[in-house]
């Protein structure tokens, strides 16, 4: 049974600059995890278009568990409350010496990488969070370390929402595809904090594909305490641009 909501009815929402995603617009994960403030427990947030940097939006519920975020431009997002992600568990739990291996054969921190400047991946970003997720030797999924630092925002010792929904972001996609043709955006992801996220010590991230449909990408992700204990767990929609020649699939 879905919750109602009962955050605020409206909130004021601006995505800082230091939180940016492609260059110019916000983290689509960071930017969801501020978002999904506006329901209760799990969310699904859709995102409608680029979110803008340093400029004030509007959340409003509009119904029970689901809201929308806008600007004077229109809709950027929808917000719903969803059921647990139950169905989402990791192939494999690396500990932390393992995540560390695998981020350091990343392709996040080659040429590769698309959108360099990104607070979650980025390798040129200066006070990022720096998770280059790389292949886990025999399975076939992705891994890296989540060092927290102290300017990440946390309350009580854990790390806020919206950075746990970051650091689920990002590494969901598959490294493995990471340059190969122009590259996916971030749709739609869906959310579940299952235990505070410790801001003082590090964790391990893990990222899988589920299935791929045209241009459309499934993949999953997951926040780890070094003893495999799960923290958190997300499932995302990556989209390719359309080919050139009108693909529309």
């Amino acid at each position: 049974m879905i919750a109602p909501a009962t955050a605020p009815r409206r909130i004021g929402i601006t995505v800082a600059g230091r939180f940016v995603g492609p260059p110019g617009i916000g983290n689509g994960g960071y930017s969801s995890g501020r978002f999904a403030a506006l329901v209760e427990g799990p969310a699904e947030v859709t995102l409608l278009r680029p979110v803008p940097l340093d400029r004030p939006l509007l959340g409003s519920a509009v119904r029970d568990g689901v809201a929308l975020v806008g600007d004077d431009d229109g809709s950027i997002a929808e917000v719903r409350s969803v059921d647990p992600l139950d169905r989402i568990d990791p192939p494999v739990r690396p500990g932390l010496d393992e995540a560390r291996a695998s981020a350091s054969r990343s392709p996040y921190l080659s040429a590769e990488h698309p959108f360099p400047g990104c607070f979650v991946c980025g390798y040129e970003h200066p006070d990022g969070l720096c998770v280059h997720a790389g292949p886990v030797a025999g399975a076939a999924a992705f891994a890296a370390p989540l060092d927290p630092g102290p300017s990440l925002p946390a309350e009580e010792g854990a790390l806020a929402t919206e950075i746990v929904w970051a650091a689920l972001d990002c590494p969901s996609f598959p490294a493995d595809r990471l340059g190969a043709g122009a590259p996916h955006l971030l749709g739609r992801l869906s959310a579940e904090i299952v235990a505070p996220v410790p801001s003082d010590e590090p964790s391990v991230v893990v990222g899988w594909e589920l299935r791929r449909d045209g241009r459309k990408l499934h993949t999953a992700s997951a926040l780890l305490s070094p003893q495999g204990e799960l923290l958190a767990r997300a499932a995302a929609l990556w989209i390719a641009p359309r080919e050139k020649n009108g693909d529309r699939r």
